[in-house]
């Protein structure tokens, strides 16, 4: 049941920041977007680059362990790979998977740090 709020969630997020983090995307980098399907490529990216950040998130914190978040982004990681989609999209994906990692990691660390005071 973890599973599924926690990906619920994910997908859930990641599809309502799509449109920001594609513009930003397409703002910054002069990048044309990837051309899946019909529909705007720069939502498409966004929503892969916004599930990496919100799943690493996520994921850690409802299950309270870091690598849960890392084994949670690490399929779409695999398929930038694969499909040889390196610049922007493999790095800036590594970068808010350490993002998302590092935020999930100091609100654990808040949290076990607020019940030892207990």
């Amino acid at each position: 049941m973890k599973i599924i709020i926690s990906l619920i969630l994910s997908i859930l997020a990641a599809y309502l920041t799509r449109g920001l983090i594609g513009s930003w995307l397409i703002e910054n980098y002069a990048y044309g977007g990837s051309f899946i399907g019909p529909g705007s490529g720069q939502n498409f990216d966004g929503l892969v680059l916004s599930y990496v950040f919100f799943s690493s998130v996520f994921f850690s914190l409802i299950f309270q362990k870091i690598k849960t978040g890392f084994y949670a982004a690490l399929p779409i990681l695999v398929i930038n790979v694969v499909l040889g989609a390196f610049d922007p999209q493999l790095w800036l994906s590594l970068i808010l998977l350490a993002a998302g990692l590092g935020i999930a990691w100091l609100l654990l660390f808040l949290k076990r740090k607020a019940a030892s005071r207990r």
